[in-house]
């Protein structure tokens, strides 16, 4: 998205034939999220997203181990956190990058 801002051409070259978005959670603080607001992309992020309050660090056997509380601690870590899934975030990205650019099954031998 900043190369399409800044008129700098590129291809994205990805070994695998398909799109793999595999299941699972990605977190993002306020600095990230910010990002998206920042690329323009926060129209299409923010219905995704949920907020979240409290992590919880699991071990093995899924018993906290350690817990980060944001709830009511806006002024010390700046804002709040939240999560997406990633399939739905490699879909808001991939549908902000033309398909022609996308080069699936292909493996760069040299440059």
């Amino acid at each position: 998205m900043l190369l399409y801002k800044t008129n700098i051409p590129f291809e994205i070259y990805e070994r695998t034939p398909e799109d793999k978005t595999l299941g699972a959670v990605m977190y993002f603080n306020a600095t990230v999220a910010n990002q998206f607001k920042q690329r323009g992309i926060d129209d299409g992020f923010v219905p995704l997203i949920k907020f979240i309050s409290v992590i919880n660090v699991c071990n093995e056997q899924r018993e906290s181990e350690n817990k980060i509380d944001f709830d009511g601690h806006d002024e010390a870590f700046g804002a709040n956190g939240y999560i997406i899934t990633r399939p739905k975030l490699y879909d808001l990205l991939l549908r902000r990058v033309s398909r022609e650019r996308i080069h699936l099954g292909t493996k760069i031998l040299s440059i």
